[in-house]
């Protein structure tokens, strides 16, 4: 028995050596765990605080997110009163060119009927210089007719008592065609008082010549010739006369009523020259308001496209502020999923040092029972 006690005790001492062996390797097992552990809880701490200060720089980048979409709806905003303001600017515009469209129409329409009013008075002015003209033409010749009419004076001049009283005639005549000349210097009135004279001229002098073979006849002709006296022709002449005065009177009238037309067809002329002038004028107005629009339309725009490139270049950064918040999300996931690895790591590691505690306190147990058993053999 105390042979097998000393196997058994050799065998146990040898199972307690082993078991300190494997008590060492435990020990120092555990040893590098706790180093292990505290190099975990290191990492930890330092995960932590990163996890803290991106937690904190995520916080940051919420505020300026929240900042940026502020600004971008007030951006918005602005855009959408600038929209509002540029589409009304647009239908005011709209309306104004409509409006100066109509009033250029209806400008041009007064400015045709115009044309046609100056064509028509250029018409009755070129009409009026024809008349003129063949008054003038009349005019020669009854200037040439009247030089005939002084020859034939000069040829009755031997018949003194007759040619007295016809170059009486004759020179008041002459005075009543000087005082019409002047009287009516313009062409017209002339041409046609010498008309006039030329045909009491014309009758004159055939009833001058009719006075003159009279006279040159003998008294018992003169008597039996129908009682026509040197005294009836200048009587005729005399009335002829008159009668070619009242139709002077006359013509002169016309005359006056048609100055009088030309006059307010000048004076329409004038008025529609002035007229036209300040169409042009208002239409020159018209050119400058509209190129100060479009001057304005074109600063609008030059507003609207620096708020859209203020806006590219906000959703570029508010693209590239939700891309770093995404890898900052990513990388707080990851880090979470270290975290709970880690702590999972940290539960196995205490199961088995609390299994690997109970082992040691059990083959104590058990050495300690075969000690006290030893020590009672």
């Amino acid at each position: 028995d105390r042979a097998a006690l000393e196997s058994q005790l050799r065998t146990e001492q040898q199972e307690k050596a082993a078991l300190e062996s494997d008590r060492e390797a435990l020990d120092s097992q555990i040893r590098g765990q706790e180093k292990e552990k505290a190099a975990l809880e290191s990492d930890r701490a330092a995960l932590e605080s990163q996890l803290r200060g991106e937690q904190k720089e995520k916080a940051a980048l919420e505020s300026a997110r929240e900042a940026l979409e502020s600004q971008i709806r007030e951006e918005q905003k602005e855009k959408a009163a600038l929209e509002s303001d540029r589409e009304a600017l647009e239908a005011q515009l709209r309306g104004e060119s409509n409006i100066l469209q109509s009033e250029r129409s209806a400008l041009k329409k007064k400015l045709e009927k115009q044309n046609q009013a100056v064509e028509v008075a250029e018409v009755r002015s070129s009409e009026s210089l024809e008349k003129v003209k063949l008054l003038e033409d009349q005019l020669r010749e009854t200037r040439s007719e009247v030089v005939q009419l002084q020859g034939l004076k000069s040829t009755l001049s031997h018949h003194e008592s007759e040619n007295e009283r016809v170059s009486k005639l004759l020179d008041e005549a002459a005075r009543e065609m000087r005082d019409l000349r002047s009287e009516n210097a313009e062409k017209a009135e002339a041409v046609v008082l010498l008309t006039i004279a030329r045909e009491t001229a014309e009758k004159a002098t055939a009833n001058a010549i009719t006075a003159w073979h009279s006279a040159t006849a003998a008294p018992e002709d003169l008597e039996a010739d129908d009682g026509i006296t040197i005294e009836f022709v200048v009587n005729r002449l005399i009335e002829e006369l008159k009668t070619s005065a009242d139709r002077n009177a006359e013509l002169r009238r016309e005359k006056e009523e048609a100055d009088l037309v030309v006059s307010n067809w000048m004076d329409e002329i004038d008025r529609l020259e002035s007229k036209t002038l300040r169409l042009e004028a208002s239409t020159q107005d018209w050119h400058q308001e509209r190129e100060a629009l479009q001057e304005s339309v074109r600063r609008l725009e030059g507003v609207c496209s620096e708020l859209r490139r203020e806006r590219n270049e906000s959703d570029i950064k508010t693209r590239a502020t939700e891309e770093k918040l995404a890898e900052t999300v990513l990388a707080l996931a990851e880090g979470r999923e270290l975290l709970v690895a880690e702590s999972l790591k940290a539960k196995g590691r205490a199961l088995a040092d609390e299994k690997l505690n109970r082992d040691i306190l059990d083959l104590e147990n058990k050495f300690q029972q075969l000690e006290k058993v030893l020590e009672e053999k």
